[in-house]
């Protein structure tokens, strides 16, 4: 494998690789030469979310072969990061460009990083300022790929201020959160998801302690004394992970008005949000209109904060449902099979919940 950022190793491979280029056809251009480069540089080098990207496509798509219930991917498929790659020119000394770049190992966990980035990129996340609204089950992914680029751990010294993560969520952790939100585990039920997902965050990543504070304040009129216009105007971004229109357009309208980006992630049901929005440059989350689907409570919303009316009516109904439907089912399941032993976490769950009803 090519030795990160080395010109012999780079050219030897550009060799191997134009016999097979003009053999294709391809014009063998500037352009070309500069992602074949970038291609022999970074091979040993690592891009944390990309990694996840990969690996949940992968675990998705042996989901989808093993249940045989969905269509898998059939499809040539393509996706790059190069612009996350350090920019230089193969015309000018490429010797000199790559020293300035700051792309060679120092032994310290960022070194597969580093190869990609460079040290430029790299510091400037190290010393970001981020504010996450969210700890659920986007905000557990956002907060693994922060943890593991370093987001926000760098240290105070005479020239910067400390990096830092404001992570703030008003939810306390339920069982039915375990199988999406991977930062938690069956001993953190009941406790608050954003100290929890904090302290997941520093176990990953050392760097982080000292650096990330956990809230538990809803980001909405009330708190505007906490969240000010003076906090989101000292930040170099705000992340969000929510499960409600309301609050994205709240935080919306804040980030437009100080002039802060915006990373906007949710969903809500099945459906999903992702855009990035840089104020005055590109479209805002509250500019255009997602389709409403009324009949669709999120399930936190439901369990942690009923606000409006239809909130208790579908609570009601949800406990409705579970005694007088569910737990009768299960019971003739097991009375008509008397051979039936649970096997499945789903089905011991089920035989609890009779046990229960039947003592």
């Amino acid at each position: 494998m090519p030795k990160p950022w080395d010109i012999d190793d780079r050219n030897e491979f550009m060799e191997i690789l134009k016999p097979i280029a003009d053999r294709q056809d391809q014009e063998i251009n500037e352009d070309w030469e500069k992602v074949a480069s970038l291609f022999c540089f970074t091979c040993q080098g690592s891009f944390n979310p990309l990694c996840a990207f990969i690996g949940g496509f992968l675990a998705q798509e042996i989901i989808k072969a093993m249940t045989q219930k969905y269509s898998p991917v059939k499809q040539f498929f393509y996706f790059n990061n190069i612009e996350i790659c350090p920019d230089f020119s193969i015309n000018e000394q490429l010797g000199e460009t790559i020293n300035k770049l700051g792309v060679f190992p120092e032994g310290n966990r960022y070194d597969g990083l580093r190869i990609v980035i460079g040290a430029k990129l790299l510091e400037t996340m190290k010393y970001s300022n981020i504010f996450m609204v969210g700890a659920g089950a986007i905000g557990c992914e956002l907060l693994k790929n922060y943890a593991m680029l370093g987001i926000g751990t760098g240290k105070q010294n005479k020239k910067k201020k400390p990096g830092r993560i404001v992570l703030t969520d008003p939810d306390h952790i339920e069982n039915s959160n375990l199988n999406r939100q991977f930062l938690f585990r069956m001993k953190h039920i009941q406790k608050s998801k954003s100290s929890t997902a904090a302290a997941a965050a520093i176990n990953m990543n050392k760097d982080l302690k000292g650096n990330i504070l956990a809230r538990l304040d809803k980001v909405h009129e009330s708190t505007e004394h906490i969240f000010s216009d003076s906090f989101f105007e000292n930040l170099s971004a705000v992340t969000n992970a929510l499960d409600n229109v309301a609050a994205r357009k709240y935080i919306d309208e804040r980030c437009v008005m100080a002039r802060t980006p915006l990373i906007e992630g949710g969903t809500l049901g099945s459906k999903g949000n992702v855009q990035v929005i840089i104020p005055f440059k590109t479209e805002s989350y509250s500019s255009s209109t997602d389709p409403e689907d009324n009949n669709q409570i999120p399930h936190c919303t439901l369990k942690m904060f009923p606000e409006e009316s239809v909130h208790c009516i579908e609570w009601g109904k949800d406990i409705f449902t579970n005694l007088f439907m569910q737990i009768p089912q299960e019971v003739n399941k097991i009375v008509e099979d008397k051979s039936f032993f649970p096997q499945t976490s789903q089905e011991i769950t089920s035989a609890k919940q009779v046990l229960k009803a039947l003592s």
